[in-house]
C-alpha cells in the first residue's frame, strides 16, 4: 500500500543501501510495481547504479516527461523525482564519455497488466501507470497503435536531460497467451535474460531488488516460470556476485 507499506520500506530500504555503498563498488537496481515508489522516495544523487531496472513500474507513466518535471514548484518537489532516479546511474569517470552515465534506465512493461489496468482506479489518479505503458508514451497508449497513431514519443516527450538513456522492454513479446495479463514477470526467464545482458555482458555485478507487496500470489498473475526469488537468483543470475533483497508483503511486517 503506497500510504502504509511503501513508507515503512523507505526506511528499510535507505538502511540497505547505506550499507550496500559500503561494500559494492558497481551495482545495478531492479524495482518492481509499487517497489519504484520506494525508489522515487530514496532517489538521490548520493545512491549510483550502473543500471536501473524498473519492472512493472506502479509509478506514474510521465514520471520522466519533460512537461511533468518542469511543472515542479520547488527543487524537492515530487515532480523532479524523474530526475533524481536518473541521477543514481553512475557515470564515466574518464576518456571521451566522461560525464556520461554508463547504463540506463530500463523499463519493462505489459500494456495488457491486470494490476497496474487498476491502479490509476485504485489511487483515483486517472493516470496510466509506467509499467502499463512504458517511458515516453501518451497517457491515452493503450489505443494509440490501434488507430495508427504513434505510441512512443521520446524525442519529444522525455526530459532532454534523460534522453538517450532510457530504454523500454514490452514483457508481452515474451508472455504466454495464458499470462499475457501478468504483473509478476519479473523472474520470468526472459527478464532475467534480459538484466543479464545489460549488466555487462555476465560480468560478476552485485544488484540491490526492491519488490513491493503487490507482486504476492495473491494480487498478482502468475507468470509462466514463476520461481522463488532466491532459488532463480542462484540458477539464473550466475553472474552477479552478490545479491541484497527487500520485500514487504501485504501487512508490511
Amino acid at each position: 500500500d503506497k500510504n502504509e507499506n511503501v513508507p515503512e520500506a523507505e526506511k528499510e530500504f535507505k538502511m540497505l543501501l547505506g550499507n550496500a555503498m559500503n561494500v559494492f563498488q558497481s551495482k545495478n537496481l531492479i524495482c518492481h510495481s509499487m517497489g519504484n515508489q520506494v525508489l522515487r522516495r530514496v532517489a538521490n544523487g548520493n545512491l549510483k547504479f550502473d543500471n536501473i531496472f524498473m519492472v512493472a513500474a506502479d509509478v506514474r507513466h510521465d514520471i520522466f516527461h519533460a512537461n511533468y518535471i518542469n511543472s515542479a514548484m520547488n527543487r524537492d518537489a515530487v515532480e523532479k523525482d524523474g530526475l533524481r532516479i536518473y541521477r543514481m546511474l553512475s557515470k564515466h569517470t574518464t576518456g571521451p564519455n566522461a560525464g556520461k552515465p554508463k547504463g540506463k534506465i530500463y523499463c519493462l512493461y505489459n500494456n495488457y497488466d491486470f494490476a497496474l489496468a487498476l491502479s490509476p482506479w485504485a489511487g483515483m489518479n486517472w493516470v496510466n501507470r509506467l509499467g502499463q505503458v512504458g517511458i515516453g508514451s501518451y497517457n491515452d497508449s493503450w489505443w494509440r497503435p490501434v488507430v495508427g497513431f504513434k505510441k512512443f514519443d521520446e524525442k519529444r516527450l522525455v526530459h532532454p536531460m534523460l534522453y538517450g538513456y532510457t530504454e523500454n522492454v514490452c514483457a508481452y513479446d515474451s508472455l504466454s497467451w495464458k499470462d499475457y495479463k501478468s504483473h509478476g514477470y519479473q523472474w520470468d526467464e526472459f527478464a532475467i535474460d534480459f538484466y543479464k545482458s545489460k549488466i555487462e555482458g555476465g560480468e560478476r555485478r552485485s544488484a540491490v531488488v526492491s519488490r513491493s507487496s503487490s507482486s504476492s500470489p495473491s494480487s498478482s498473475q502468475p507468470s509462466p516460470v514463476q520461481k522463488p526469488a532466491p532459488d532463480c537468483m542462484t540458477e539464473s543470475l550466475e553472474a552477479l556476485s552478490s545479491m541484497l533483497f527487500c520485500d514487504r508483503d501485504a501487512k508490511g511486517k
